[in-house]
Protein backbone atom coordinates (compact mmCIF):
# COMPACT_ATOMS: atom_id res chain seq x y z
CA UNK A 1 0.00 0.00 0.00
CA UNK A 2 1.24 3.58 -0.89
CA UNK A 3 1.82 5.58 2.23
CA UNK A 4 1.21 9.50 1.45
CA UNK A 5 3.53 11.54 2.89
CA UNK A 6 2.14 14.36 5.22
CA UNK A 7 2.54 18.02 4.08
CA UNK A 8 4.50 19.99 5.99
CA UNK A 9 4.64 23.94 6.37
CA UNK A 10 6.86 25.57 4.35
CA UNK A 11 7.38 27.83 7.66
CA UNK A 12 8.90 25.35 9.34
CA UNK A 13 12.58 24.58 9.52
CA UNK A 14 12.86 21.26 7.42
CA UNK A 15 15.74 18.66 6.20
CA UNK A 16 15.81 17.80 2.66
CA UNK A 17 16.81 14.06 1.71
CA UNK A 18 18.20 14.51 -1.97
CA UNK A 19 19.53 13.13 -4.71
CA UNK A 20 21.84 14.72 -6.80
CA UNK A 21 22.37 14.19 -10.66
CA UNK A 22 24.63 15.58 -12.84
CA UNK A 23 25.32 14.38 -17.27
CA UNK A 24 27.75 15.68 -19.11
CA UNK A 25 26.76 15.55 -22.88
CA UNK A 26 29.38 16.49 -24.77
CA UNK A 27 32.00 16.12 -26.12
CA UNK A 28 31.86 12.90 -23.90
CA UNK A 29 29.39 11.43 -21.53
CA UNK A 30 30.16 11.91 -17.79
CA UNK A 31 27.39 11.14 -15.36
CA UNK A 32 27.13 10.78 -11.53
CA UNK A 33 24.96 10.91 -9.14
CA UNK A 34 25.03 10.34 -5.11
CA UNK A 35 22.78 11.06 -2.06
CA UNK A 36 22.54 14.23 -0.62
CA UNK A 37 20.56 16.19 2.21
CA UNK A 38 20.05 20.06 2.86
CA UNK A 39 18.52 22.12 5.08
CA UNK A 40 15.31 23.95 4.51
CA UNK A 41 15.38 27.24 6.91
CA UNK A 42 12.72 30.17 6.76
CA UNK A 43 14.92 33.24 7.55
CA UNK A 44 12.21 34.53 10.67
CA UNK A 45 13.08 31.60 12.04
CA UNK A 46 16.79 32.16 11.83
CA UNK A 47 16.51 35.66 12.50
CA UNK A 48 14.61 34.74 15.79
CA UNK A 49 16.97 32.13 16.50
CA UNK A 50 14.36 29.69 18.30
CA UNK A 51 16.39 26.49 19.13
CA UNK A 52 13.34 24.50 19.53
CA UNK A 53 11.68 25.10 16.06
CA UNK A 54 14.92 24.91 14.03
CA UNK A 55 15.73 21.55 15.81
CA UNK A 56 17.73 22.36 17.93
CA UNK A 57 20.11 23.17 15.16
CA UNK A 58 23.58 24.64 16.29
CA UNK A 59 23.92 27.83 15.27
CA UNK A 60 27.98 30.19 14.75
CA UNK A 61 29.20 26.89 16.96
CA UNK A 62 30.99 23.82 16.50
CA UNK A 63 28.54 20.58 16.65
CA UNK A 64 27.35 17.58 14.22
CA UNK A 65 25.50 19.59 12.53
CA UNK A 66 25.41 23.68 12.48
CA UNK A 67 24.44 26.84 10.81
CA UNK A 68 26.71 29.86 10.06
CA UNK A 69 25.31 33.05 9.12
CA UNK A 70 28.73 34.24 7.97
CA UNK A 71 28.22 31.38 5.72
CA UNK A 72 25.76 33.24 3.28
CA UNK A 73 24.95 36.59 1.72
CA UNK A 74 27.40 39.46 2.69
CA UNK A 75 29.34 36.90 4.58
CA UNK A 76 30.14 39.83 7.52
CA UNK A 77 28.36 41.77 10.14
CA UNK A 78 25.10 42.59 7.71
CA UNK A 79 22.05 40.46 7.89
CA UNK A 80 20.93 37.42 5.87
CA UNK A 81 18.29 39.63 4.94
CA UNK A 82 19.12 42.57 4.16
CA UNK A 83 21.38 40.58 1.78
CA UNK A 84 18.41 39.14 -0.17
CA UNK A 85 16.62 42.54 0.23
CA UNK A 86 19.15 44.24 -1.68
CA UNK A 87 19.42 41.72 -4.25
CA UNK A 88 15.72 42.17 -4.19
CA UNK A 89 15.95 46.12 -4.85
CA UNK A 90 18.58 46.37 -7.11
CA UNK A 91 16.59 43.88 -9.49
CA UNK A 92 13.64 46.38 -8.78
CA UNK A 93 11.92 43.76 -7.16
CA UNK A 94 9.42 43.77 -4.41
CA UNK A 95 10.94 42.86 -0.82
CA UNK A 96 9.37 39.55 0.00
CA UNK A 97 9.12 38.55 3.79
CA UNK A 98 8.39 34.84 3.24
CA UNK A 99 12.06 33.94 2.48
CA UNK A 100 13.26 30.13 3.11
CA UNK A 101 16.91 29.32 2.64
CA UNK A 102 17.81 25.78 1.70
CA UNK A 103 21.49 24.73 1.84
CA UNK A 104 23.99 22.33 3.27
CA UNK A 105 24.83 22.65 6.97
CA UNK A 106 28.19 22.46 8.11
CA UNK A 107 28.73 19.37 9.44
CA UNK A 108 31.43 18.72 12.31
CA UNK A 109 32.35 22.06 10.83
CA UNK A 110 33.39 22.20 7.24
CA UNK A 111 30.70 23.00 5.00
CA UNK A 112 30.88 23.64 1.03
CA UNK A 113 27.77 24.33 -0.80
CA UNK A 114 27.67 24.32 -4.66
CA UNK A 115 24.79 26.41 -5.04
CA UNK A 116 21.96 27.49 -2.31
CA UNK A 117 18.78 28.76 -3.25
CA UNK A 118 17.16 31.43 -1.67
CA UNK A 119 12.97 30.99 -2.16
CA UNK A 120 10.98 34.23 -1.72
CA UNK A 121 7.08 33.88 -1.82
CA UNK A 122 4.28 35.91 -1.08
CA UNK A 123 0.87 35.72 0.97
CA UNK A 124 -0.13 33.05 -0.91
CA UNK A 125 2.63 30.77 -0.97
CA UNK A 126 3.50 31.43 -4.57
CA UNK A 127 7.22 31.28 -5.31
CA UNK A 128 8.00 35.23 -6.55
CA UNK A 129 11.90 34.96 -6.96
CA UNK A 130 14.44 32.53 -6.26
CA UNK A 131 17.94 33.91 -5.58
CA UNK A 132 20.53 31.27 -6.48
CA UNK A 133 23.71 31.66 -4.68
CA UNK A 134 26.57 29.81 -6.23
CA UNK A 135 30.49 28.83 -4.91
CA UNK A 136 33.10 27.32 -6.91
CA UNK A 137 36.23 26.02 -5.53
CA UNK A 138 38.33 28.52 -6.01
CA UNK A 139 36.34 30.96 -3.50
CA UNK A 140 33.89 32.69 -5.40
CA UNK A 141 30.80 33.41 -5.54
CA UNK A 142 27.98 34.46 -8.13
CA UNK A 143 24.50 35.03 -7.66
CA UNK A 144 21.57 34.29 -10.29
CA UNK A 145 18.28 36.22 -9.14
CA UNK A 146 15.68 33.82 -10.79
CA UNK A 147 12.30 36.06 -11.77
CA UNK A 148 8.95 34.98 -13.15
CA UNK A 149 8.55 35.70 -16.82
CA UNK A 150 5.99 37.80 -18.00
CA UNK A 151 6.03 40.56 -20.63
CA UNK A 152 7.90 43.28 -18.42
CA UNK A 153 10.87 41.14 -17.80
CA UNK A 154 13.72 42.10 -19.58
CA UNK A 155 17.65 42.65 -18.92
CA UNK A 156 17.70 46.37 -17.28
CA UNK A 157 17.37 46.71 -13.58
CA UNK A 158 14.97 49.29 -13.49
CA UNK A 159 12.49 47.67 -15.03
CA UNK A 160 9.53 46.61 -12.67
CA UNK A 161 8.29 42.74 -12.96
CA UNK A 162 4.53 42.12 -13.29
CA UNK A 163 3.50 41.67 -9.81
CA UNK A 164 0.87 38.99 -10.34
CA UNK A 165 3.62 36.89 -12.04
CA UNK A 166 5.20 33.66 -9.99
CA UNK A 167 7.02 30.78 -10.70
CA UNK A 168 5.83 27.38 -11.49
CA UNK A 169 7.28 23.97 -12.29
CA UNK A 170 6.26 24.62 -16.49
CA UNK A 171 8.84 27.51 -16.68
CA UNK A 172 11.96 27.00 -17.41
CA UNK A 173 14.31 30.45 -16.60
CA UNK A 174 16.98 31.48 -18.71
CA UNK A 175 20.18 33.10 -17.87
CA UNK A 176 23.39 34.06 -18.87
CA UNK A 177 26.34 32.18 -17.59
CA UNK A 178 28.62 34.61 -16.21
CA UNK A 179 30.60 32.81 -13.44
CA UNK A 180 33.77 30.12 -13.84
CA UNK A 181 32.11 27.09 -12.01
CA UNK A 182 33.93 24.28 -13.74
CA UNK A 183 37.46 24.17 -15.14
CA UNK A 184 35.65 21.91 -17.98
CA UNK A 185 33.06 24.03 -19.22
CA UNK A 186 33.86 27.90 -20.41
CA UNK A 187 32.22 30.99 -19.05
CA UNK A 188 29.98 31.26 -21.65
CA UNK A 189 26.14 30.14 -22.85
CA UNK A 190 22.89 29.60 -20.58
CA UNK A 191 21.88 28.21 -17.59
CA UNK A 192 18.35 27.37 -18.06
CA UNK A 193 16.70 26.61 -14.16
CA UNK A 194 13.34 24.64 -12.95
CA UNK A 195 11.90 24.94 -9.75
CA UNK A 196 9.21 22.67 -8.39
CA UNK A 197 9.31 23.48 -4.78
CA UNK A 198 6.31 21.59 -2.70
CA UNK A 199 5.67 21.54 0.76
CA UNK A 200 6.79 17.91 0.53
CA UNK A 201 8.77 17.60 -1.73
CA UNK A 202 11.51 19.82 -4.36
CA UNK A 203 12.67 18.90 -8.06
CA UNK A 204 14.80 21.68 -9.12
CA UNK A 205 16.64 21.50 -12.39
CA UNK A 206 19.72 23.67 -13.95
CA UNK A 207 21.25 22.53 -17.51
CA UNK A 208 23.59 24.23 -18.98
CA UNK A 209 23.82 25.04 -22.92
CA UNK A 210 27.11 25.72 -24.49
CA UNK A 211 24.84 27.75 -27.16
CA UNK A 212 21.14 28.19 -27.94
CA UNK A 213 21.02 25.20 -28.97
CA UNK A 214 23.44 22.94 -27.96
CA UNK A 215 22.68 21.07 -24.56
CA UNK A 216 26.10 21.01 -22.45
CA UNK A 217 25.40 19.84 -18.97
CA UNK A 218 22.03 18.38 -17.03
CA UNK A 219 21.72 18.69 -13.12
CA UNK A 220 18.93 17.94 -10.69
CA UNK A 221 18.38 18.15 -7.51
CA UNK A 222 15.39 15.95 -6.37
CA UNK A 223 14.24 14.91 -2.70
CA UNK A 224 11.55 14.58 -0.01
CA UNK A 225 11.08 17.22 2.79
CA UNK A 226 10.84 16.23 6.45
CA UNK A 227 10.66 17.80 9.52
CA UNK A 228 14.06 19.39 10.92
CA UNK A 229 14.84 17.04 14.45
CA UNK A 230 17.42 16.00 15.89
CA UNK A 231 16.47 12.30 15.12
CA UNK A 232 16.10 13.31 11.22
CA UNK A 233 19.70 15.06 11.40
CA UNK A 234 21.05 11.88 12.83
CA UNK A 235 19.80 9.51 10.36
CA UNK A 236 21.22 11.80 7.84
CA UNK A 237 24.23 12.32 9.09
CA UNK A 238 24.80 7.65 9.31
CA UNK A 239 23.05 7.41 6.02
CA UNK A 240 25.54 9.78 4.64
CA UNK A 241 28.24 10.66 6.77
CA UNK A 242 30.36 13.42 6.08
CA UNK A 243 27.90 14.96 3.11
CA UNK A 244 29.78 18.40 2.93
CA UNK A 245 33.40 16.54 2.72
CA UNK A 246 31.57 14.18 0.09
CA UNK A 247 30.34 16.95 -2.21
CA UNK A 248 33.84 18.18 -2.40
CA UNK A 249 35.51 14.72 -2.72
CA UNK A 250 32.96 14.05 -5.81
CA UNK A 251 34.01 17.05 -7.49
CA UNK A 252 37.56 16.35 -7.60
CA UNK A 253 36.95 12.70 -8.36
CA UNK A 254 35.20 13.38 -11.61
CA UNK A 255 37.92 16.13 -12.56
CA UNK A 256 39.98 13.29 -12.44
CA UNK A 257 37.84 11.44 -14.30
CA UNK A 258 36.92 14.17 -17.47
CA UNK A 259 41.04 14.73 -17.59
CA UNK A 260 41.45 10.66 -18.01
CA UNK A 261 38.69 11.24 -20.60
CA UNK A 262 41.13 14.18 -22.56
CA UNK A 263 38.31 16.86 -21.73
CA UNK A 264 40.33 20.35 -22.71
CA UNK A 265 41.00 21.92 -18.90
CA UNK A 266 40.39 25.72 -18.41
CA UNK A 267 41.81 28.05 -16.68
CA UNK A 268 40.34 29.67 -13.85
CA UNK A 269 39.59 33.30 -15.42
CA UNK A 270 39.65 36.43 -13.56
CA UNK A 271 35.96 37.04 -11.87
CA UNK A 272 33.92 39.45 -13.72
CA UNK A 273 32.95 42.69 -11.46
CA UNK A 274 29.26 42.48 -11.31
CA UNK A 275 29.03 39.18 -8.96
CA UNK A 276 25.31 39.03 -9.41
CA UNK A 277 22.73 38.60 -12.61
CA UNK A 278 18.92 37.87 -13.65
CA UNK A 279 17.29 35.46 -15.80
CA UNK A 280 16.15 37.01 -18.72
CA UNK A 281 13.43 36.25 -21.58
CA UNK A 282 14.63 33.80 -24.43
Amino acid sequence: MHTQLPKHSIKQALILKANVMHKRLIPKVNAFNYEVYYLSLPLELLESQNKTQLGNLALNRFSLHSFYFKDHGYRDDRSLRQWANDILTKYSQPIWHDITLICMPRVLGYVFNPVSFWVCRDNDQAIKAVICEVNNTFGETHTYLCLPPSSTHSLSPEEPLNSDAKISPQNWLIADKCFHVSPFLPRQGEYHFRFDIQEISTYINIDYYQDKNTKTLITSLKGTFLPLTRKQRLIAFITCPLVTLKAIGLIHYQAIKILIKKIPFIKLPKQLSTHDSKTRNK
